[in-house]
């Protein structure tokens, strides 16, 4: 079992996924897996992906591997594919367009291991266009540095705007209990909050993992498809955090303080998002 893996999904990631995979490469992947998942790219992407792994030297190469589904189903199966198919100490999650800098892997690991009360590692988050070459410093430093696992999670549902944190190494066994749901939106806040549940977030400011964003039309079209909370899904959004915040709760606090802490957690994404189109609160 390797200490780490990092889980790349990929759909039509051809003009990106190589320079993706070179930043991944150049770590030091010592008892690392990376598995890249292809969800029937129609670009060439898989193509490119078997070829570059291909060129790698033999012991670079035992530490990847690749897939291609036999049909393409869906975003969030490709995103679940690597965490649900293998097995590791920690965890990470990487876009197929994005990059990581040389020592990202050891230095990272390195700070998980020697915290224990640190839950997540993450780099300084740094973005990229495609229409430009500049690379710029987002300046996003989130703080959860309460004690209460209780007041890390209700904090993360105030601060977190930028999810780039959820590229973090962390604990795979902070998410053995959570019920994924593929149609949920924005589902990676209500990850990032469930893996501070069990201890901090620590940023490396010596480390960066480059984003690449595609402007606000990509952002609308993926609006579009409901992965962002909007009024029609905020609903679903606001009951699967609820039931994820319970699950939480269950045998870690008296029962009797657990319906002030949800209602708790309720005004806080109420403050945040708005009321849901009914306030069921499972």
């Amino acid at each position: 079992m390797p200490e780490l893996v990092i889980g790349i999904p990929c759909y039509n990631e051809g003009s990106y996924i190589i320079e993706c995979l070179q930043s991944v490469a150049q770590n030091d992947l010592t008892d690392v897996q990376v598995i890249v998942s292809d969800n029937q790219s129609t670009d060439g992407s898989y193509e490119k992906i078997e070829h570059f792994l291909d060129s790698l030297p033999k012991k670079k190469r035992g530490s990847f591997v690749s897939v291609q589904h036999d049909e393409n189903k869906g975003g969030g199966y490709n995103w679940l594919y690597s965490i649900r198919n293998s097995d590791s100490k920690y965890f990470m999650w990487m876009g197929a367009h994005d990059a990581i800098s040389i020592n990202f892997i050891a230095s990272n690991l390195e700070l998980i291991r020697a915290n224990s009360n640190v839950a997540m590692v993450s780099g300084r988050a740094f973005a990229t266009d495609p229409s430009t070459s500049g690379v710029k410093d987002l300046n996003i430093i989130y703080d959860f540095p309460s004690k209460d696992p209780v007041q890390r999670y209700i904090d993360s549902v105030s601060k977190l705007v930028n999810c780039t944190v959820l590229h973090s190494i962390f604990q795979r066994n902070a998410l053995s209990g959570y019920k994924f749901h593929a149609s949920c939106p924005s589902q990676d806040k209500i990850v990032i909050a469930t893996i501070l549940w069990f201890g901090k977030l620590l940023y490396n400011k010596n480390e960066a993992y480059v984003r690449r964003y595609f402007g606000e039309a990509d952002r609308q079209e993926k609006a579009k498809t409901g992965i962002y909370v909007n009024e029609s899904n905020n609903s679903l959004f606001f009951d699967t955090h609820v039931k994820n915040f319970r699950r939480l709760l269950s045998g870690s606090l008296p029962s009797s303080l657990h319906e002030p802490l949800v209602t708790a957690l309720f005004g806080a994404l109420c403050k945040k998002h708005g009321l849901p189109s009914h306030e069921k609160r499972c």
